[in-house]
C-alpha cells in the first residue's frame, strides 16, 4: 500500500509539472524536491521490460498518451532483455555484476561492460545509457571517479576538523568515525615522494593554510 501511495503521489506530482512546464521532466530534474526526472526514467525502463503494471501504465499514459514511448530502447529486442536481466540481478544480490559473471545463462557482467565501452566511446543511445541509470545511477562511475570522490570527502572532513579543533589532526586520531589523522599523514607522505596527483595535491593545498604548511613542513 506505501509503495503503491507513493506511486500515485509521484504521479500527480508529474501531472503538475507537465501541466506547468508543457513538457516532460528531463531525467536529473528536481521538482518540489522530489527527483521526478528519475522517477519518470524508472517507470519507462520498467514498461521496456515488462514490469510495469498494466494499472501503472494506464495512469500515465492517462497524464500523456506518449509518456512511455523510448523507441530507440524498446527497438533493441537483445537490450530490453539484457536491461530486464540486469535489473533482476541488482534486485536479487543488490550490486552491480561483475565483468565474467553470468546470470539466467546469459553473460551479464560482460554484457554490462560492454555498454561501459560504448559510452565511453560516445556510441551509447542516450536513452540507453539514461535506461541503465535508472536501474543503478552510478552505474557509469569510474574507479577514478569513486577515488576522487572519496578523497573530496576527506578533504572536506578534514577542513571541517581544522574548523572545529583549530589545529591539524594527529596521526592516529579520528574523526566521525575516520581515521583523519592518518589518511592526512598519507597525505603528506605521497607530497613528499611526489606521487600525489595534480588534482589531488591542489584540493589538499588549498584546504586551509594550516594544511599547506603541513605538507611541506
Amino acid at each position: 500500500m506505501i509503495d503503491e501511495a507513493r506511486f500515485m503521489y509521484m504521479a500527480e506530482l508529474l501531472k503538475i509539472f507537465i501541466k506547468e512546464n508543457k513538457r516532460v521532466p528531463k531525467q536529473l530534474e528536481v521538482y518540489r524536491g522530489e527527483k521526478i526526472g528519475r522517477w519518470l526514467a524508472n517507470q519507462k525502463v520498467l514498461y521496456c521490460i515488462g514490469k510495469l503494471s498494466k494499472n501503472r501504465e494506464k495512469i500515465l499514459k492517462s497524464i500523456n498518451s506518449e509518456i512511455l514511448i523510448n523507441q530507440k530502447v524498446i527497438n533493441g529486442r537483445h537490450f530490453k532483455y539484457m536491461l530486464s536481466l540486469l535489473h533482476d540481478f541488482i534486485l536479487s544480490e543488490g550490486r552491480l555484476p561483475k565483468t565474467n559473471e553470468e546470470y539466467s545463462d546469459e553473460r551479464l557482467g560482460k554484457w554490462l561492460s560492454n555498454q561501459k565501452t560504448f559510452y565511453k566511446m560516445g556510441k551509447l543511445y542516450n536513452e540507453r545509457k539514461e535506461a541503465l541509470e535508472a536501474i543503478d545511477s552510478r552505474i557509469f562511475i569510474t574507479k577514478q571517479d569513486l577515488e576522487v570522490e572519496h578523497y573530496v570527502d576527506m578533504s572536506n572532513l578534514l577542513k571541517e576538523f581544522i574548523k572545529e579543533k583549530g589545529r591539524i589532526p594527529r596521526s592516529k586520531e579520528e574523526y566521525k568515525d575516520q581515521k583523519i589523522g592518518a589518511w592526512l599523514s598519507n597525505q603528506k607522505h605521497l607530497y613528499k615522494v611526489r606521487r600525489l596527483k595534480a588534482k589531488k595535491k591542489d584540493i589538499l593545498e588549498n584546504i586551509d593554510y594550516k594544511v599547506y604548511t603541513y605538507i611541506n613542513s
